[in-house]
């Protein structure tokens, strides 16, 4: 049942590359299923990030909302340095964290294992979903890996499996990427099963700051992380505008920043 749903999907997304978008007629005749049963391979793939339901069907996610790891990683490198530098100063003796996937949350997962191996802060137990912070971790101190679906795209894991799992603990702080963010809607991500899975670890932590460079402000996708009202804090970089770094703090949001002569 399991390949059979991963086949028809493969199938689906397929067909909306080749062609930008598919109807559910087209869907079920590509298929050889029912109305309902294409809606919900829709509602999955939309969920993975790997589409977007429109009335009557899905389209394509554009080049510009795809999320493409490599290609993002390379992307503000300096800034997303800062950020996470900034961030792993946080961290305290024997807490119990979580860190988010994500490009910058990579940088901070370098600046964290740094401080462990110079023995500025010990005794940490991680929990994430990235196997890129993982490995960059391991060596360090306890890390525990979120169960779920993997995604080739973003290198992590989500779905509702992950969510699951993170409902047994409570965290001392949780770290959360974003893929864009706005004063009205807050923080969003290309992909639902991870905004979801953000809204969890955010709910399970006595506080929560997110990690983004400055340029993800007025940028916004379609799932949403975390409203503002549910953060303390974000970490960002120092080209922030005073306007938008007031309106944080007009909400009573933390902003913290690293200038690179620190």
């Amino acid at each position: 049942m399991g390949k059979r749903s991963s086949c028809n999907e493969a199938k689906v997304i397929d067909y909306v590359r080749q062609n930008g978008e598919m109807t559910t007629a087209e869907g079920m005749n590509l298929l050889g299923v029912s109305e309902s049963t294409i809606r919900r391979i829709f509602i999955e793939l939309q969920k993975e990030g790997a589409a977007q339901r429109v009335f009557g069907g899905i389209k394509a996610v554009s080049e510009e909302g795809r999320y493409r790891y490599k290609e993002i990683a390379v992307r503000n490198v300096a800034e997303k340095q800062e950020i996470g530098a900034a961030a792993s100063k946080l961290v305290r003796d024997r807490e119990f964290i979580y860190i988010d996937g994500g490009t910058t949350t990579l940088e901070m997962s370098k600046a964290l294992a740094r401080r462990l191996e110079e023995k500025e802060v010990r005794d940490l137990t991680v929990i994430t979903n990235s196997v890129v912070n993982l490995e960059i971790l391991v060596p360090h101190c306890d890390v525990i890996i979120v169960g779920g679906k993997y995604s080739k795209d973003r290198k992590d894991v989500s779905g509702h499996l992950s969510e699951t799992f993170l409902a047994q603990f409570r965290f001392n702080k949780s770290f959360l990427g974003t893929d864009g963010f706005t004063f009205t809607e807050g923080f969003t991500s290309t992909s639902v099963n991870v905004s979801l899975l953000s809204k969890k670890a955010s709910k399970q932590a006595e506080k929560t700051y997110v990690l983004m460079d400055s340029t993800k402000i007025g940028k916004q996708s379609f799932g949403i992380s975390c409203r503002l009202e549910n953060i303390d804090g974000v970490v960002i970089d120092s080209n922030i505008d005073e306007a938008s770094q007031k309106r944080f703090e007009e909400n009573s949001v933390q902003v913290l920043k690293l200038y690179r002569n620190e």
